[in-house]
């Protein structure tokens, strides 16, 4: 069975929300992988424990070649989504037409 690669949470947080965040009362999982473009990239739910402020959110970045995140490659997916319920689950993607959607 394959190892699990295994991200330090502050590098899979927008720079927006470091400030603000627990790192230990985060939670990030469920991610979805895709290549398109000749880029790898990776969708993922965030847990955000800020008091009452409690947020589910979706963050996006793209990968190197060795799975690793590119600095300055992740944003908040969730802030891009208008309408519906403001707390985001598991995002998935889904290339039709040489476009990329993600659901």
């Amino acid at each position: 069975m394959p190892t699990p690669y295994i991200y330090d949470p502050v590098t899979l947080l927008p720079v927006q929300w470091r400030e603000k965040t627990v790192v230990e009362r985060i939670r990030i999982y469920n991610p979805a992988i895709t290549r398109f473009r000749n880029r790898l990239l990776m969708a993922y739910r965030i847990d955000l424990g800020w008091g009452k402020e409690f947020q589910r959110r979706i963050g996006i970045c793209e990968l190197n070649k060795d799975l690793s995140v590119i600095p300055d490659s992740v944003n908040d997916l969730s802030a891009s989504i208008e309408g519906g319920d403001p707390r985001h689950y598991d995002p998935r993607f889904l290339i039709y037409q040489d476009r990329l959607f993600v659901h």
